[in-house]
């Protein structure tokens, strides 16, 4: 009589998922950073096991939606074992972004079959903090001592954010007085001092 035997041999599951996530950041022909320049972050997830895996997304709360670019070389719709997609996103800075002089955050690739696993990446943003100060007076001429009011129109030219600004005129009479203390993008502020003119300096 025939006869039939069976027999169950384990084959190790190891699925594993791998994400390596870069940046590249656009300053512009200025060479600063500038609200709403973009950095393109780039995202490669590898199948680091060895069963294929389905379902497989990338998610970064910064950028929002990551676009599939290359990788999936069958069509199937999953990542083989040893395959590698690309996928990619952009980011437009802010200007708190700017202030900071970086832009930090973190990705995660998963799938059906995997555990997740992060990515972070630093992009650093170049600076250029600047001010100008231009002083002038309603004042044109003299004939008797008297008192000048100084006027100085301070503006913000860099691309940051100036915080704790002082304006010091070493020929006032120490009653400099300015708005504010600090300076948003662009914006400009107008300090007054005044000077007593003495006879010396009419002579």
């Amino acid at each position: 009589a025939g006869d039939t035997d069976d027999l169950s041999i384990p084959i190790t599951y190891n699925p594993a998922i791998g994400l390596v996530k870069t940046g590249s950041f656009d300053a512009g022909g200025d060479g600063y950073a500038d609200v709403d320049e973009l950095i393109t972050y780039s995202f490669t997830v590898t199948n680091e096991g060895n069963v294929s895996l389905t379902n497989v997304t990338v998610t970064d709360p910064l950028v929002g939606p990551v676009t599939f670019v290359d990788g999936d070389t069958d069509s199937d719709g999953e990542l083989d074992v040893g395959e590698t997609w690309t996928y990619s996103a952009t980011y437009a800075v802010t200007q708190a972004d700017i202030d900071a002089g970086n832009v930090y955050n973190r990705a995660t690739a998963d799938s059906t079959e995997s555990e997740p696993t992060d990515d972070d990446h630093n992009e650093p943003l170049p600076q250029n903090p600047a001010m100008t100060v231009e002083k002038s007076s309603t004042t044109t001429n003299l004939s008797a001592p008297g008192t000048v009011t100084y006027e100085y129109l301070v503006t913000n030219t860099g691309n940051v954010t100036l915080t704790g600004i002082t304006l010091v005129d070493d020929n006032d009479n120490d009653d400099m007085l300015c708005p504010f203390d600090g300076l948003g993008i662009s914006e400009s502020m107008t300090c007054s001092a005044t000077h007593e003119f003495t006879q010396d300096e009419l002579d």
